[in-house]
Parts: C-alpha cells; sequence; structure tokens
C-alpha cells in the first residue's frame, strides 16, 4: 500500500488523545457564516493548496459579506463512493502532518477543524454523493454515512433522510436535460419544501435561462444552496471555497454541523449566494481538460454518474 504524505499514517493512541483535545472557545459560535456547499477532495489535490485556496476566497468573500471572524468559512463535503477523505482527515486529528495544515476533532462525529499554523480556522463538515439509478446525483449533507449508489431518485432521497442528512439535489451538466429533467420537475413539484434543497454550482456557467426546476423550486420555497463542485484537476482545488452561501443563526462550538442543520431547516428563503461561477472559458477547459484525462475522466464520472 501506499502511503500518502499528505495523510500521515493514523496512530490509534493519538487519535484517542485527539478526541480528548477538543476545539477551545465558548459554547456559541455566530455568524454570518460563509460556506460553500458542495467541495469534493480529489486524490489529485494538495492538501494545503485545497485549505489555502478555500481560506483566501472565503477572506474575499468576507470583504462584502459581513462574516464570522473565527472561522473563515466552512466546506461541506460531498464525498462519492470510495472517496473517504474526512475519515482520513479525522483519523489524524491532532497528529502533525507535513505542510502548514493541522486537523483537530469537535464534539461530533460530521465536523472537523482545519487549523492553519497562523491560526486561521476552517470548519470541514462530512457529506455523501450518491447516484440515482437514472444517474442523478443526490447530495447528503452533514452526514458521515454512506447511502448505496443505484437507489431510484426518490428511494435515494429518502434513504438521506432516514440519516439525518441535508438533502440536496444539485445542478450537474446535461443531468436537468430531456426525461431526466421532467423527473426533476415533477420530484420538485411534490416534494415538501421544508424536506428537500436544489444545489446550484460554480461550475454553471450563466449563459442561456436559469434552468427550469430552480424556477419550479422558488415558486413552491424550495430553498437552493450553491457551492463551488470542484473538478479532478489538481489545479482546480483552487476553486474550493470561491462559491457558496451566507447564512445567519448561532451553532454550538462542539456541535457546529448540528447546528448547520438546524439554520437550514428552520429558514425560510434561499440563503444569498457569495462568489461567481466558473465563467464559460473556465467551464469550456474544464470539461476538456477532463475528457481528454482517463483517469481523471473517471474520477469525475464516479463523482457524477455518468
Amino acid at each position: 500500500m501506499v502511503t500518502d504524505r499528505r495523510f500521515p499514517r493514523a496512530d490509534p493512541a493519538a487519535a484517542s488523545e485527539a478526541g480528548r483535545r477538543r476545539e477551545p472557545g465558548g459554547d456559541v459560535l455566530s455568524g454570518p457564516f460563509l460556506i460553500d456547499g458542495h467541495v469534493h477532495y480529489y486524490p489529485n489535490f494538495d492538501r494545503d493548496r485545497f485549505f489555502d485556496s478555500a481560506l483566501a476566497n472565503f477572506r474575499s468573500a468576507a470583504g462584502a459579506h459581513a462574516s464570522n471572524t473565527e472561522y473563515a468559512g466552512w466546506l461541506l463535503l460531498a464525498e462519492s463512493a470510495g472517496m473517504h477523505y474526512f475519515r482520513r482527515f479525522r483519523d489524524t486529528a491532532g497528529q502533525t502532518a507535513d505542510g502548514v495544515w493541522t486537523i483537530q476533532a469537535t464534539g461530533e462525529a460530521e465536523s472537523l477543524v482545519a487549523r492553519r499554523d497562523t491560526g486561521a480556522k476552517l470548519l470541514l463538515v462530512a457529506g455523501r454523493q450518491v447516484i440515482t439509478a437514472e444517474g442523478l446525483e443526490v447530495l447528503a449533507l452533514c452526514c458521515d454515512a454512506s447511502p448505496d449508489d443505484g437507489r431510484p431518485l426518490r428511494a435515494a432521497v429518502a434513504a438521506a433522510r432516514g440519516l439525518d442528512a441535508i438533502v440536496v439535489l444539485p445542478w450537474a451538466f446535461g443531468k436537468w436535460w430531456l426525461r431526466r429533467g421532467d423527473l426533476i420537475d415533477e420530484f420538485v413539484k411534490a416534494a415538501e419544501p421544508t424536506r428537500i434543497f436544489l444545489g446550484d454550482n460554480g461550475g454553471r456557467t450563466r449563459l442561456g435561462p436559469r434552468p427550469r426546476p430552480f424556477r419550479v423550486a422558488e415558486s413552491r420555497g424550495i430553498r437552493i444552496l450553491p457551492g463551488s463542485d470542484p473538478f479532478p484537476l489538481r489545479f482546480d482545488a483552487g476553486r474550493t471555497g470561491s462559491y457558496g452561501f451566507v447564512i445567519d443563526g448561532t451553532v454550538e462550538r462542539s456541535r457546529p454541523a448540528a447546528g448547520l442543520k438546524r439554520l437550514l431547516r428552520s429558514g425560510v428563503d434561499s440563503p444569498l449566494p457569495y462568489g461567481d461561477p466558473i465563467g464559460v472559458i473556465g467551464f469550456c477547459r474544464n470539461q476538456l481538460l477532463v475528457r481528454l484525462n482517463p483517469q481523471r475522466s473517471r474520477l469525475r464520472r464516479a463523482a457524477s454518474g455518468r
């Protein structure tokens, strides 16, 4: 087995000690919070660049949006089958890693603190992405369990709800057209507005009309959560944290993922988005590069069900 130098071998004793050595501070964190609602970590990403890019992008957005000053932002992971980087991060909590970022535990299994050697901090929240029988994506955010791929859409959503996850149907290029687009429309028209979200992402170009399911969702009070959704391209780790949403409120410091679920479920309107999408040139470049590289193409297909 090849050891990834970015993830030192887990030491059970150190992990146990890390579990006792929680993030210090008061009991409550107060917003507004900047949150990237659709994050992937791929094998070809550099750990330090991933977190440094997120930090820089969150700080850039903070210039236009007053936000919590202790944590620059939140990263909501949406890991595909076979990807378990959140667990690998958690296994190394409290250990010294190569590079400038270390991981600390919180009081819950679904969240971690990433701390830079400068003292800057990010919140990292577990989540899964499943592919339905129809080839659609369903995100189970704020959740460390792994729902199975291959279920029909309604069954996949029900399974994610059964895990107490925040359930999101994210836009994906080519997925909301024709028959599958009709299926999304039908689902959105019948869904309970407080139990489902749609997801926009930074990889969607803004040419042409807004996808029809977004318009249907907003007419029914179903909210939209944006996120960056980076591609499996080494440089695209730089987009992490660049697109997302702002939400206000308070959460328990020891259980931020649980607090975020409460805030999202109690909201009425879609959270305010922040950041800019990738643009037409960047979109075309990424699509081409992924398709020209077989390994990257496999990673992207695994993440999107194509």
